[in-house]
């Protein structure tokens, strides 16, 4: 501004400039760029601290010298780093996102396609979970994604996201897409074109406990490999389908083991079912000269499950077992009775090892700690042990599957 005058004399009046000094920046910024197992590929990260390095680009990886150099940096103060995770450039070598198509039944058709949420081998590490507790249990899914890792012999998980109440139908506000890629950190869905069903629950498509929840409908479209409750309450597997797989209105349902039974809601379009054997892998094999008690079970030789209805004892030879779903045959002082599938003669002795992708967990379930019901079931079976995989895991509760 302009100085006044006061006295006789020289006034020096600074002007300011229209250039201004250049402002300092830190100098403690680090940059990093290498291999790491996760995170987004050529894209520079802002990072705070070895937490946020945990969770974008996952932890030490022996691999990976960055990895070190970051942790290194933090734990000497840095407080800010940008960090780039490269890949190989060599066709073939780059690093792949790990994906799964989820479909709406065994053999069916596809419906969404899950993808981790960046490349590598970590996405091996994640496990899907669909199931169908929500608001409105005929239309809607709930979806969870779960990393985990191996501890030793243990299952650990790292991270785990919910969410509930989805749909795939785009016009809804709960649409599967929207609703998981807006707000996941782990995976990214995408639509298969044509698919107009919901994703299966997890566990569904296993034969045994599929049968849980699927007893025989009429007027009802099925698929290749379906495995339904028959009218007996024996189960049976779809082995054929004619035209549009739609069920009649009823067949008779045979009680013989391997027996074919068409069941036709019109000529050229319905099923052909095939009852299958009652034998499980756990059950022991039939032993000659042996005192078996009463509701003692065996798999015979044709892969069934015999039950002891009269204890004594069993012959030098084996009988000729029947093949027809509660005939009796007799064996030396023994009469067996061919059991169907839901009701299974089972003696808890021992424990149950659980191994997951080859690994087993140092923690087995003791068997002998529970008590079976007369009847036990595939639904009581499955939820023991679903139960009690998940005390022996501290994990909670997920959809049965085998």
């Amino acid at each position: 501004m302009p100085i006044t005058a006061t006295y006789p004399g020289v006034y020096i009046e600074e002007i300011p400039s229209g250039a201004h000094p250049i402002t300092g920046v830190a100098t403690s910024i680090g940059a990093f760029v290498d291999f790491f197992s996760q995170g987004p590929l050529n894209e520079a990260v802002h990072l705070f601290g070895w937490p946020d390095f945990e969770r974008q680009f996952g932890s030490l990886d022996a691999r990976s010298e960055a990895s070190y150099a970051v942790q290194q940096f933090f734990l000497n103060g840095g407080t800010e780093a940008y960090v780039v995770r490269a890949t190989s450039t060599t066709t073939g070598n780059a690093a792949q996102a790990a994906a799964i198509v989820l479909m709406d039944n065994s053999g069916g058709s596809n419906i969404l396609l899950a993808t981790a949420s960046s490349p590598g081998q970590w996405g091996n590490n994640l496990r899907i979970g669909i199931d169908y507790g929500t608001t409105d249990p005929t239309r809607f899914f709930n979806l969870t994604a779960t990393e985990i890792s191996m501890v030793g012999a243990k299952a650990q998980v790292v991270a785990t996201e919910s969410f509930r109440n989805l749909s795939i139908d785009s016009t809804l506000p709960n649409y599967a897409l929207n609703v998981v890629n807006n707000g996941s950190q782990l995976i990214t869905l995408s639509i298969i074109p044509g698919a107009s069903t919901r994703p299966a629950q997890t566990g569904s498509v296993s034969a045994g406990f599929a049968a849980i929840s699927s007893p025989w409908v009429a007027n009802t479209v099925h698929h290749l490999g379906d495995t339904v409750i028959d009218g007996n309450g024996n189960l049976v597997r779809a082995t054929a389908i004619a035209g549009t797989g739609e069920s009649g209105s009823g067949p008779t349902w045979s009680k013989n083991v391997g027996d074919q039974v068409t069941d036709d809601v019109s000529a050229g379009n319905g099923v052909t079912w095939s009852v299958l054997p009652t034998g499980l892998g756990f059950l022991p094999p039939w032993k000659q000269l042996t005192t078996y008690k009463l509701g003692d079970a065996i798999l015979d030789g044709s892969g069934n499950t015999q039950v002891v209805t009269t204890a004594g004892s069993s012959g030098a030879a084996a009988p000729a077992w029947p093949t027809t779903i509660g005939k009796t045959t007799s064996d030396g002082t023994v009469t067996w009775t061919l059991q169907h599938v839901l009701a299974l003669g089972v003696q808890f002795t021992g424990q149950l090892q659980v191994s997951l992708n080859g690994t087993a967990f140092a923690t087995q379930i003791s068997l002998s700690s529970v008590t079976p019901p007369a009847q036990m079931t595939w639904a009581w079976l499955a939820g023991t042990c679903r139960a009690s995989f998940a005390a022996s895991t501290r994990l909670s509760p997920m959809p049965a599957s085998t």
